[in-house]
Order: C-alpha cells, then sequence, then structure tokens
C-alpha cells in the first residue's frame, strides 16, 4: 500500500475497490464486518441492513476489509482461519439479499485510522452512508479504540443512524466465525452446517483422477479443491452430491491426500455414489455437500485393506442416508 499524499492524508483509501456495488450518489445503508464465513450471526446485521434500505429507497451494501486482518497482523495464513475467500464471501453476501459489497484494502495504514477519520473518510465521503448496522462487538480505528457507542455518537453527529444488533445464539452459546472454525476442524460438518444455516459445500469441475477407485470398486468422482481456506478435517464423510442441474444423490467421500498411495500431494475430493449415477464428463460442474463424518483419512498397508474399508465406508454412509 502507498504511502498517504501531503494534500489528502487518506489518499490511500482510494484503493476501496466496489466490484459488486451499486453506485452511491444517494447515499447507501450499510452494514460493517470481516463476515468470514457469512453465518447465521452476519445473517442478523445483513437482514436488518436490507429491510431498512428498503424502506429508504437505498442499496443495502456490506463494507468488508482484505485481506483479512488475522493476515496483516498476526500472518496468519488463510489454510488456517478463512472461511470464505473474498469472491466467496462477496457472492453469499450477495446471495443473502444485499446489492453489494465494499471492499476496503487492510493495511497498517488503514488499521492506524482514528475512531473520527475512519467516519469521516470512510463512512461518510466515500460510502455516503445514510444508515449504519453493526454487532454488539464491533470495533474500528486505531487499535481499535473506537466502540459501538462512539461510532453511535460520531454517525449522529453526522445526521447518520447507527443500529447496534444483539449476538445470535444457539443453546451452546454466541454462533461465530471461530465456533464454525472450530467445528470444521473436528470434523463436525453438522454443527458447522448448523452455524452457517447452509451445508458445508465444495463445488468444482469433475476432475480425471489416476482410476484407482474404479480398480478397488468403488469409481469416484474428483475434484480439487482450493487451499487458500481452513478446510474440515481430511477423513471420509456421507455427503449429498449433484452434477449440473442434476438431482441429489447419495455419496461417500473422502477428503485428504490418499496417503495410502503418496503420489500426488493435492488434496481431493474423491465421491462414490451410492445410488445409481447419470452419464458424467470430466469438466462437468459437481457439487459436494458434506453431511456426516465417518472416520478419519488413514494410510492403508495394501489396496486390498482399504477396498474392504472402502465398503465399510459405504454401508456407514447407507445408514446415514437411510438406503438400507
Amino acid at each position: 500500500m502507498e504511502a498517504p499524499d501531503s494534500k489528502d492524508p487518506y489518499s490511500f483509501l482510494d484503493a476501496i475497490v466496489e466490484p459488486h456495488a451499486t453506485r452511491l450518489s444517494r447515499g447507501c445503508v450499510l452494514t460493517i464486518g470481516n463476515f468470514d464465513g457469512v453465518h447465521l450471526g452476519h445473517r442478523r446485521l445483513t437482514d436488518a441492513a436490507v429491510a431498512d434500505a428498503r424502506s429508504r429507497g437505498l442499496p443495502a451494501l456490506a463494507l468488508t476489509f482484505e485481506p483479512h486482518p488475522a493476515t496483516v497482523f498476526k500472518q496468519t495464513p488463510p489454510q488456517d482461519y478463512r472461511l470464505t475467500p473474498e469472491a466467496e464471501k462477496i457472492e453469499l453476501l450477495r446471495e443473502v439479499g444485499l446489492d453489494g459489497c465494499l471492499v476496503a484494502a487492510f493495511s497498517s495504514a488503514f488499521a492506524a485510522l482514528t475512531p473520527d477519520a475512519f467516519v469521516d473518510a470512510l463512512l461518510v465521503d466515500r460510502a455516503r452512508v445514510r444508515s449504519v448496522h453493526v454487532g454488539f462487538d464491533f470495533n474500528f480505528g486505531r487499535g481499535r479504540s473506537g466502540t459501538t457507542d462512539s461510532l453511535a455518537n460520531l454517525l449522529q453527529g453526522r445526521g447518520v443512524s447507527c443500529s447496534v444488533h444483539d449476538a445470535v445464539t444457539d443453546s451452546t452459546g454466541v454462533i461465530s466465525s471461530t465456533r464454525v472454525r472450530d467445528a470444521l476442524r473436528a470434523g463436525d460438518v453438522g454443527g458447522a452446517s448448523a452455524l452457517l444455516g447452509r451445508p458445508v459445500r465444495f463445488q468444482g469441475r469433475v476432475a480425471a483422477g489416476f482410476g484407482r477407485g474404479r480398480e478397488l470398486g468403488a469409481p469416484t468422482l474428483n475434484v480439487y479443491p482450493a487451499t487458500d481456506r481452513l478446510l474440515p478435517r481430511f477423513g471420509v464423510y456421507a455427503t449429498r452430491i449433484s452434477v449440473g442441474d442434476g438431482p441429489t444423490l447419495a455419496a461417500v467421500s473422502n477428503l485428504g491426500v490418499r496417503p495410502t498411495f503418496a503420489d500426488d500431494p493435492r488434496v481431493s475430493l474423491e465421491s462414490w455414489v451410492l445410488v445409481d449415477l447419470p452419464p458424467v464428463s470430466i469438466g462437468d460442474e459437481l457439487r459436494v455437500d458434506l453431511a456426516g463424518f465417518i472416520r478419519p483419512e488413514q494410510r492403508f498397508a495394501s489396496p486390498d485393506a482399504l477396498r474392504q474399508q472402502i465398503a465399510a465406508d459405504a454401508a456407514q454412509a447407507r445408514v446415514f442416508h437411510c438406503l438400507d
């Protein structure tokens, strides 16, 4: 990020991009946050912003930050924590009803903004906000010195309304990105899905494999997930898949690096469909929803041992899917 010039001490904010944002000439209703995962807690903010915006005849937008602050301050690699890379996050925010996103280029210079400058230079001057929605734990500005109270006071002085929303909770506690991460690391895809309000899903193009599944009596459809994100625990899962616009089919899938063969470092998701499968071609769009954890990925002493375990995994997945 370039240093600010002498004429505009906040010129680095021009790095804000609007990949999916509507024009702001009339202002907007804005919700602010990292929105990593776009989980049910985030939905309270987005739903409120959309309802507010519709009543005002204005666009409803999210202000989010890239790269994630954890990358800037903690040097944490995305594969250790990131739930939704930028493009996916923006798409999910649009799917829940927002009209677009403002993506602020996060940097040490951005983090050094005072709370007043954050409000004036970013929210008022750049985004032209008319109303703001944030969560109960929102902090902003240098050293996270800005609080929800100071935000409301600063905005009120500029004729902008501010709504602070309580946490969304379930029987365990506050729904948060941290809880989603913990569930994924444990292979608890059911728990993660409950927090997200949607399945733990992978999408990609059917890719050619090594043909070993067919040799083992379990031909698979293969995709190679992007690794710039936190992946669920490696292992075998009961899954639901669909190819293109086709029906949802019961399957069993292995997510991991195939340690029995150890000849390809890529992470793969290999799915064996447990019911009749329509014709599929390499390059077809494949969607795989992880539904239930069966066992961790492991190395087997021989292909025959793996073949026996695949049969056991399939039997367990059939019970999960109520096929028997």
